[in-house]
């Protein structure tokens, strides 16, 4: 009877041991994370004695790609229908897709105001030459609880940190319809990013799996999302050319037709083909 006594609080010992090196072990792995040592905001995970799990008050910041530099603060920043987006010099393209980025999802259009319009809780768009360290794709993205800032030296800048902001929002931002009971919060945070990579591209092969129009469009549309910059589309597989571009219309007079061909002509001495 002792010998089972002693094993059962054997066992319950080494349970504890392990139980209390797992604690360790997610606490370790989570703080090492993609965040790296500037996220100090890093969603830990601790196990309690009663098998509790207990997140921090702070929520991960989830980023794709990494950005350059993250630094999580508390707070959030809230859109509503009254959230104006404030347009410095000439970034009022960008705002104009920022709004319609978010309009669907939302149920309401955000409204523009000029700079010398100014208002509490806005998103501010800016375009500045001294920002040289950001090239023309990089952003700085600062969210506070009264405004959001966007900062680039270039609109494709202010085009990427709308993309991040978009990230920080609740994934139902991305519905092509209205979402009801959401509350979209930012997380307050300061986000410097630009790309480590001047060509950022992905291929796409309709010639052997043809992709409907509107799939391609979205695959666009995820592919900026994440920051890429060139689609290379791999439109025939053919030694003749068969779709029409009006820009280029050789393409289709010249390029769709050839001269000779195989079929039918197998034992033909020469062969000549491909002309």
């Amino acid at each position: 009877m002792r010998n089972i006594v002693a094993k059962e609080e054997s066992e319950d010992m080494a349970n504890n041991i392990l139980l209390k090196t797992a604690a360790v072990f997610v606490i370790t792995v989570v703080c090492a994370g993609d965040m790296g040592a500037q996220e100090s905001g890093a969603e830990l995970m601790v196990f309690g004695a009663a098998g509790v799990t207990v997140p921090s008050h702070r929520q991960a910041i989830d980023v794709i790609p990494k950005p350059v530099s993250i630094k999580r603060r508390n707070g959030f920043f809230t859109i509503t229908a009254s959230t104006r987006v404030i347009v410095a010099d000439n970034a009022a393209g960008e705002a104009s897709k920022l709004i319609d980025a978010l309009a669907p999802a939302m149920g309401f259009g955000l409204q523009q105001a000029a700079v010398s319009q100014p208002r509490e809780r806005t998103i501010k768009l800016e375009l500045s030459e001294k920002l040289f360290r950001l090239g023309d794709e990089g952003y700085e993205l600062d969210v506070s609880a009264e405004q959001v800032t966007i900062r680039a030296r270039r609109p494709a800048g202010l085009f990427h940190g709308v993309q991040t902001l978009l990230q920080l929002l609740p994934p139902t931002i991305f519905s092509d319809t209205r979402v009801e009971d959401v509350v979209w919060n930012v997380p307050c945070v300061e986000i410097v990013d630009y790309p480590r990579f001047q060509w950022r591209g992905l291929l796409v092969d309709p010639a052997r799996h043809f992709i409907p129009k509107h799939d391609l469009l979205r695959f666009i549309d995820t592919m900026a999302l994440h920051k890429f910059n060139s689609l290379q589309i791999h439109l025939t597989d053919d030694q003749g050319w068969r779709i029409e571009i009006k820009k280029y219309p050789k393409l289709t007079e010249i390029g769709a037709w050839r001269d000779e061909t195989l079929v039918g002509h197998m034992r033909d001495k020469p062969r000549v083909y491909d002309g």
